[in-house]
């Protein structure tokens, strides 16, 4: 599965490198997100034919990211009442089997000069140690993350596959 995420990483990148961002540039800050919001219809087709058509077209896969490490940075929104995203509470001395988390998307800080994907958006669906967090979104960097569909594999086989 994480290869399969990884080809899905590149196949944006190379979409948005080469089709929307210098469109995006040229035509203005408001038509550069119309851009993106182009590309999130595009999102889901892609993610479907990477994972082999095995989706049903109404059913939004439930991608599990785990950590391949402990003590990641983990960048947790913070509830904001102004429209703005904060990414700005850590989370220190997380282990890699708390919490656990869901794949939303990808992230970059300004996708308008380059989408890199470099951030994996996800959000937190379980933890012990951080009770507080859980339901909110958190920023991780994909080099620590390793992809699985399957709910039925536990934190610990799916580690058992990594090493």
């Amino acid at each position: 599965m994480t290869n399969q995420i990884l080809e899905y990483r590149e196949c944006l990148r190379f979409i948005w490198s080469k089709s929307c961002k210098d469109i995006a540039r040229t035509e203005g800050f408001n038509e550069g997100f119309d851009k993106l919001e182009d590309l999130d219809g595009l999102k889901k087709l892609l993610l479907r034919q990477l994972l082999n058509g095995s989706i049903p077209e109404n059913v939004h896969p439930e991608i599990h990211a785990v950590l391949l490490s402990n003590d990641v940075r983990i960048l947790v929104e913070r509830p904001s009442n102004d429209g703005n995203r904060y990414w700005d509470t850590p989370l220190p001395g997380v282990l890699i089997s708390d919490p656990e988390f869901l794949f939303k998307d990808f992230f970059d800080w300004d996708p308008l000069r380059l989408y890199d994907c470099l951030y994996a958006l996800v959000e937190i669906t379980k933890s012990e140690k951080f009770l507080h967090v859980v339901g909110r979104k958190a920023l991780i960097e994909v080099q620590y993350l390793t992809f699985f569909m399957h709910e039925d594999v536990g934190v610990e086989s799916r580690h058992s596959k990594i090493g």
